[in-house]
């Protein structure tokens, strides 16, 4: 069974998410992943000359194949390789989204360790499965072979929800939801609406990623071999939280100093206000004389007097008292 080419649709679309994302903004394992996935996909002639490339029912994993055949190179193989381009192109974009949260939480060699933990248990465990289905259920499920690297995303998802449990994240792209749901709800999806998914591979995925949350946060807290410090995974959402409030103390301590110094410059503008008022009346006052207040006193006309008088001798009183007030200023 050779894999299916497609029409390319699936690697244009990932390498258009590269670029645009941007290569150097990937994490070294996170590179060198997908390009051993690319490159085991498009599977060039020239970098193996003397053997050619495995096709894909020579490297699926099943019950037959590894526990019948001992054939446990397929316990690694499986993974890298996909069956189509489209099937290359969703795995590589969720991959790069959740490895660049992941390996910045982790060292790039610890991340490593974990991708290769999480294939082995991943695979494993679906064999396990497999082998009580065949068993219990239906003796088919031993020859069911599955190819790809969607349990090893689907553990992925589970651990980087530890991280933020009250986010939301986006399921195929068609909604969001909260996190610690949306994995349940993209295996119910991606097993409806894809053809030949792999129900039990996603879940072993899913239960692997519970499995080691839980290990973690029991274990690894006591000697951790992710982190300089001992902490528990879920113990991110409290230490952001730490951060933000420290971030909001120091905006708010500079808004309230720039806020003091507001203060007291408009207070010091106010008592330079008062202290010119005092003195422009001061002055004012030192220019009054004896002789100016006699003056405005005798200028001073009745109006019960004024309105007694012709037109014209009000006229002549009126200009009389606006050339003694010129003679006053």
């Amino acid at each position: 069974m050779r894999r299916r080419r497609g029409n390319g649709l699936g690697l244009i679309l990932l390498a258009g998410e590269i670029f645009r994302v941007g290569i150097s903004t990937l994490q070294p394992v996170t590179l060198s992943t997908l390009l051993l996935m690319v490159t085991c996909y498009i599977q060039p002639r020239f970098l193996l000359k003397s053997y050619s490339w495995p096709r894909i029912d020579q490297v699926c994993i099943s019950v037959q194949n590894i526990v019948n055949y001992r054939e446990w190179n397929r316990l690694i193989l499986s993974a890298v390789f996909h069956a189509d381009d489209m099937h290359l192109c969703y795995n590589m974009l969720s991959f790069i989204w959740k490895s660049r949260q992941l390996e910045r939480k982790f060292s790039s060699i610890t991340y490593l360790l974990l991708l290769i933990f999480l294939t082995l248990s991943t695979n494993l465990l679906y064999l396990f499965i497999n082998m009580l289905l065949a068993e219990f259920v239906d003796y088919n499920y031993s020859y069911h072979c599955a190819v790809g690297f969607s349990g090893v995303l689907f553990a992925l998802t589970v651990i980087s929800g530890s991280f933020t449990p009250d986010a939301y994240s986006s399921v195929l792209g068609l909604f969001t939801v909260p996190i610690r749901y949306a994995t349940w709800l993209e295996l119910i999806l991606v097993s409806v609406f894809v053809q030949n998914a792999s129900f039990v591979g996603h879940l072993s995925g899913i239960l692997v990623g519970i499995l080691f949350v839980w290990l973690y946060n029991n274990f690894g807290r006591r000697r951790s071999y992710f982190h300089g410090s001992p902490r528990r995974l879920g113990d991110q959402r409290d230490e952001d939280l730490r951060t933000a409030l420290r971030e909001s103390w120091r905006v708010n301590s500079e808004l309230r100093k720039q806020t003091e110094d507001q203060e007291k410059r408009l207070e010091m503008l106010e008592k330079e206000m008062i202290e010119k008022a005092k003195r422009v009346s001061l002055e004012e006052v030192e220019t009054i004389t004896p002789e100016k207040i006699s003056t405005v006193r005798t200028s001073y006309v009745d109006p019960e007097k004024e309105m007694n008088c012709d037109i014209e001798e009000r006229e002549n009183m009126r200009k009389a008292r606006l050339a003694k007030f010129k003679k006053i200023k």
